[in-house]
């Protein structure tokens, strides 16, 4: 998350300049469009994959290193980087693009031929976040409180469950 979180970064830091000083690239334009959306879905996908790994060391406490194997997590790392490389490309070809707005500070998606998937993809994205961590963490809860490892009578398991609940509900916040 750190590598697209600075991939993030510097893309936003070119767009504040872009805007500053409106100049007109296309090029560049179309870049940070790339970066930006391609950023947030690998967080998006990194999220996922980080809150599934969680469910299974909760559920399984004792066969979830079998299960996850390195292998298996370096592959889930490579997926990610994949993804995010194999979007990255495919918004800068002709087939879609999402595109940076100096003068208005905002990111579009131009009518190209999957820009239609992209914008689903997106509308998707956003909620998948939600609705899989809250059901995640319900039953990450739920298997902790049926097998007595957490009571919530403790002030530090109270503010952890208020932690995680704001990070289950604003998660772009964070």
């Amino acid at each position: 998350m750190a590598l697209f979180g600075t991939f993030h970064y510097i893309g936003s830091i070119v767009c504040h300049i872009h805007t500053i000083f409106l100049f007109r690239s296309g090029i560049l334009d179309r870049i940070n469009g790339s970066n930006y959306q391609g950023s947030i879905f690998s967080f998006i996908v990194t999220n996922i994959i980080l809150t599934a790994h969680r469910l299974l060391y909760t559920v399984f406490p004792l066969k979830a290193r079998q299960i996850l194997s390195k292998k298996i997590l370096k592959f889930c790392i490579a997926l990610i980087v994949a993804f995010y490389i194999t979007y990255v490309s495919l918004t800068l070809t002709p087939l879609a693009a999402v595109v940076y707005c100096p003068s208005q500070f905002l990111f579009y998606f131009e009518r190209r031929p999957l820009s239609y998937f992209i914008a689903k993809m997106n509308k998707m994205a956003d909620f998948a976040v939600g609705v899989v961590n809250i059901a995640i963490y319900t039953i990450m809860f739920g298997t902790l409180f049926l097998k007595g490892a957490i009571t919530f009578k403790k002030n530090h398991e109270i503010r952890m469950t208020l932690q995680l609940r704001i990070y289950v509900r604003y998660p772009r916040a964070l």
